[in-house]
């Protein structure tokens, strides 16, 4: 006795799914895609901030590497990128987003049976600034289409 089996989608074939999200001390990317990664955090990293002679901080220097991929149910030629930082209320901690990109891809020119499609945005962040003081904890947290798929607690620590 066969019946037919209907298979429910998976929930995560409906949203991005965040393949890396972490800080590095450098990052190069070459045109295949690949990512050379040095100095990376994996969970917790620390980060150098330093207090400004007029009472501001900065996040000093370092690089971002995010890599997303998508599912087929949801890719599209546009998803919106952005990375808020927030202390641990949720409320900012810092002047608008850390990051907004785009992420565009050429679905007419993938193979009919395509999975997935992924992209890498590695980008290096200088001088940003905080209202969070060094030695605290503040938080990146990545949406997808304004959608939130990721949160990675920074620790500041002072500059030396």
């Amino acid at each position: 006795m066969a019946e037919d089996v209907v298979q429910a989608s998976s929930p995560l074939d409906d949203r991005a799914q965040v393949r890396i999200f972490t800080l590095a001390d450098y990052v190069a990317e070459e045109p295949s895609g690949k990512l050379y990664i040095s100095g990376a955090g994996l969970e917790w990293t620390g980060v150098p901030a330093r207090l400004e002679g007029d009472g501001t901080n900065q996040l000093i220097s370092f690089y971002l590497i995010i890599r997303l991929a998508f599912p087929k149910a949801s890719a599209r030629e546009r998803h919106d990128v952005e990375v808020r930082v927030v202390n641990r209320d949720g409320s900012p901690a810092g002047p608008d987003s850390l990051l907004k990109a785009e992420l565009q891809f050429d679905l007419d020119h993938v193979p009919e049976d395509f999975s997935e499609v992924s992209g890498n945005l590695p980008v290096q962040i200088t001088n940003y600034p905080i209202s969070a003081e060094p030695n605290s904890v503040i938080f990146l947290n990545l949406l997808v289409d304004e959608v939130p798929v990721s949160r990675l607690p920074i620790e500041l620590v002072e500059d030396a």
